[in-house]
């Protein structure tokens, strides 16, 4: 067409241009694919995003309160969990270690993943965010072990996946707590 300028091949693409891509519109595909291996009882660890509050003003001050819990699906990868080492010290046991959650759905945000509110606001001074990986045993609710987000969640588009490093915290939630 005489007039049009051309076409740019190696500009970067538009945030639309880019959510409305071949491999974004793949998503649920591969969403569905490892959905079969969950169903299949590959992926047996329960992956969730949990926001609590506290009735102070800052963390730690009066009671904790669940205002959010938040699976994540389909079941993400888990790898590193045996890492995790239990060490002695005097106050008892703490578990210590990271783990590598990945193929964790790429339809979620990154906003979504860090625990930023639904309108991309942070957690407030007397909110926490953490992640809660368990087993669940067939004669109970089984361990709930909390981890905190190390570093930035990273996307990898070629895979349609999130991968994300999470540190093991010292307290564990109870099946009873926030009850």
């Amino acid at each position: 067409m005489a007039g049009c300028p051309p076409i740019d091949p190696y500009r970067q693409p538009s945030a639309d241009e880019l959510a409305n891509s071949l491999l974004r519109r793949l998503i649920p595909t591969v969403d569905a694919a490892r959905a079969v291996g969950v169903r299949l009882g590959l992926r047996q660890y329960e992956v969730r995003i949990i926001r609590t509050q506290w009735t102070g003003e800052q963390r730690g001050e009066g009671a904790e309160f669940l205002v959010d819990e938040r699976p994540l699906t389909p079941t993400p990868l888990v790898m590193g969990l045996d890492t995790v080492n239990r060490v002695f010290e005097s106050v008892g046991a703490i578990e210590e270690g990271t783990v590598m959650v990945s193929e964790i759905s790429g339809r979620y945000t990154e906003d979504y993943l860090t625990g930023y509110g639904q309108n991309g606001e942070p957690p407030g001074p007397n909110e926490q965010v953490f992640y809660e990986i368990r087993y669940p045993s067939v004669d109970g609710d089984g361990v709930r072990r909390r981890f905190t987000l190390r570093g930035t969640p990273s996307y990898f588009a070629d895979k349609f996946e999130w991968r994300l490093r999470l540190e093991k915290a010292i307290e564990d939630r109870s099946a009873d707590r926030y009850a």
